[in-house]
């Protein structure tokens, strides 16, 4: 079984833009640009996708976990050009569940 990892910490505060590994975004915060190659994908955000999406999703999410021997990293509420957006509570939490739903299609845990 492959692993999957999310390093997505979600803290209580309701009502500010949340980011996998920050309590609020700094000002200009932002990561490298996102790479085709490697294990680490960045998603704006994963709410509700509808079965073609959610497919295409599964396919990216094996090809991540192959790059990295086994362990994919999800960046959520980061734009593919690095910039970190942030997101809601709720369309965190909606996000997280659509990775655990990727990762029961892909035959992988999903650590958050």
């Amino acid at each position: 079984v492959s692993c999957f990892s999310s390093a997505v910490r979600v803290p209580e505060n309701s009502g500010i833009r949340l980011l996998s590994n920050s309590e609020q975004l700094p000002e200009d915060a932002e990561l490298p640009p996102e790479v085709e190659e490697g294990n680490i994908e960045y998603k704006l955000k994963l709410v509700n996708p509808n079965p073609s999406r959610l497919e295409h999703l599964v396919t990216q999410m094996k090809w991540r976990l192959r790059e990295g021997q086994g362990e994919a990293v999800y960046e959520i509420g980061v734009c593919d050009n690095g910039k970190l957006a942030g997101l809601c509570r709720e369309e965190m939490d909606a996000s997280i569940q659509t990775l655990r739903n990727m990762s029961k299609l892909a035959d992988a845990e999903c650590i958050v």
